[in-house]
This record gives structure tokens, C-alpha cells and sequence, in this order.
């Protein structure tokens, strides 16, 4: 980080394809004009593998599947009130002065799970888009989700066994993030009732 000299950093994923269009920066660095903004991403299309009917087709089917779901619901909610349920770690661009900030390095390098009593396990192997998405919420920072054709990102998803693992990693953050930010930080409760109603709680 003290090597960034840019006001906005990119933190791109090793399986994103940008595209080509001259477009695609310029749509996610306007929201930006905005000093609330903390963070924007892209429209996220997955790539199709053009399997047969197939074991790893049926996964590469299943992944597209979720990709298109959640982005979905990612737009719906922060159209409503301006919150995901959690930044895609595949592509986002970040105010560099969130990144500098020690306070927010030291979280993201050092998660620990706290019992209060029993113990306290870690540090952990950080989940990047649910601490990006807490750590903004928590600290003031708006996040913009950009749609459209010319902010629409290729990724891939779906790829057994890849994808399987993925799977089981999003599921032990999940159990481990959702609580903490329902009952510990409980910013959401305040600033994005919908969202926390409509991904938090079912």
C-alpha cells in the first residue's frame, strides 16, 4: 500500500476478463464524484463452458445460476437502501485512503473469532468481500453497484471442483460473519434495515 499514489485503487480477482470497451473504467470511476462513496463494482456475466450434459456441466450451469441471483439481488438492494449483502471479491474499486488506513489493514490482516469467556480463535484467512462490505458499512462509506453494458465484468464460475470449494468456503464465512454483523456491529440495523431484513435474517 505505500506504494499507491492513485486516489482510487482496482483489485481485481486472477479469473476476471475486462472488457474491451474504452467504457468500462470511466462507468465505475463516475459514481466516485460522490465523496460518500467508499467502493464500486461491476455487472458481473459468467462465462459458459459450453459443457454436454454433464456432471461438470450441471456445476457450471449451477454457478451461472448463482452469480445471476445474487447480482440481482445486489442491485435490488442497494437501489433500496444503498447496501449489498456483500461486495463481490472478484472485481472492486476502492477509495486508496480506506486501504491506507492502518486501522482498517489491521482488521483485514488479523480476523479473530471471540467468544467472550471461552476463547478466541485465529487470526483467520480473511474473507475480503465481507470485511470490505462490513468495514465500509461501519465506518460511513457508501457502496455503488454499476449495471449496464458498458460496466458489465466476464468472470468465471461453476468449475468443478473449484467451485465446490467455493462453496464451502462462502458457507463458513457466512456462519461466521452474519452473526457478528447482526448482533456485534449492528450498523446494519440503522443504515440498511431492507437490506439486512431481505439477505441477513432468512
Amino acid at each position: 500500500m505505500p506504494k499507491v499514489n492513485t486516489s482510487i485503487l482496482i483489485i481485481p480477482d486472477d479469473h476476471t476478463y475486462w472488457p474491451s470497451s474504452p467504457k468500462f473504467i470511466p462507468s465505475l470511476l463516475a459514481p466516485f464524484e460522490n465523496p460518500k462513496i467508499g467502493s464500486v463494482a461491476p455487472a458481473l456475466q459468467t462465462r459458459h463452458h459450453d459443457h454436454p450434459i454433464s456432471f461438470r456441466g450441471l456445476w457450471n450451469f449451477l454457478g451461472m445460476t448463482c452469480l445471476m441471483r445474487n447480482h440481482a439481488a445486489d442491485l435490488a438492494t442497494n437501489t433500496i437502501d444503498g447496501r449489498v449483502p456483500v461486495l463481490t471479491g472478484r472485481f472492486g474499486m476502492y477509495r486508496s485512503q480506506i486501504w491506507k488506513d492502518p486501522e482498517f489493514l489491521s482488521q483485514y490482516l488479523n480476523e479473530y473469532i471471540t467468544i467472550p469467556g471461552i476463547c478466541r480463535l485465529g487470526p483467520l484467512n480473511v474473507d475480503d468481500d465481507k470485511s470490505h462490505t462490513r468495514w465500509l458499512a461501519n465506518h460511513g462509506w457508501d457502496i455503488k453497484i454499476q449495471s449496464g453494458e458498458d460496466s458489465t465484468l466476464m468472470t468465471e464460475l461453476g468449475v468443478w471442483p473449484r467451485f465446490h470449494q467455493q462453496i464451502l468456503r462462502w458457507t463458513r464465512t457466512s456462519w461466521r460473519t452474519v452473526p457478528r454483523t447482526l448482533f456485534v456491529d449492528q450498523t446494519c440495523w440503522q443504515r440498511f434495515p431492507y437490506t439486512t431484513y431481505a439477505s441477513q435474517l432468512p
